[in-house]
């Protein structure tokens, strides 16, 4: 089963029913966003292992990812709110500020 509704992020959860049962399945839909992006050099090529680290939201979350082979990141589950997104590549630190809202993806991209 997979309940959604508009602004929250979709829950999915398997149930077995047998023959003549009923069943009653509650979802908690939850008020949260996706940060996604990805790490270049100005010529282009990608950059992995790059730590992002986002602080801000709703409850004040601090947390961070790292970019993957293709210099990619993606963080699920993300509170609501403003957040400040860092990252760092030689002793260079850059920084941008994104809105994380329920349900919704926000991308942030960084070149250095």
């Amino acid at each position: 089963m997979k309940a959604s509704s508009a602004g929250r992020l979709p829950a999915t959860v398997t149930v077995t029913v047998t023959g003549g049962s009923q069943l009653t399945q509650n979802f908690q839909l939850s008020t949260a966003g996706v940060l996604k992006g990805k790490v270049t050099t100005a010529s282009g090529l990608t950059i992995a292992g790059v730590r992002i680290t986002f602080k801000g939201g709703v409850f004040n979350t601090t947390n961070s990812v790292t970019t993957d082979t293709s210099g990619n990141y993606k963080a699920g589950w993300i509170p609501m709110g403003t957040y400040v997104i860092s990252a760092s590549v030689s002793e260079v630190t850059k920084t941008s500020s994104t809105s994380i809202s329920a349900g919704a993806v926000s991308a942030v991209y960084f070149t250095f």
